[in-house]
């Protein structure tokens, strides 16, 4: 993998806070903690792929 520079300059420190980000999303996904997905999901959500019977919303995604 390649460093990243940011626009501020720095390498890899972009690239360092998605994997945090993806972390804890993954992190809370498992544990099924809604008020960290809530967090770190956009209002806007857009399941391409959503549970039958739910809505392709991030409330949707919530109740899968």
């Amino acid at each position: 993998m390649s460093d990243t520079i940011n626009a501020d300059g720095n390498r890899g420190l972009a690239l360092s806070g998605n994997i945090e980000i993806i972390a804890r999303f993954e992190h809370a996904f498992r544990a099924a903690d809604q008020a960290t997905i809530d967090e770190l999901c956009d209002p806007g959500l857009v399941d391409h792929n959503p549970a039958p019977g739910h809505e392709p919303t991030l409330a949707g995604f919530a109740v899968a």
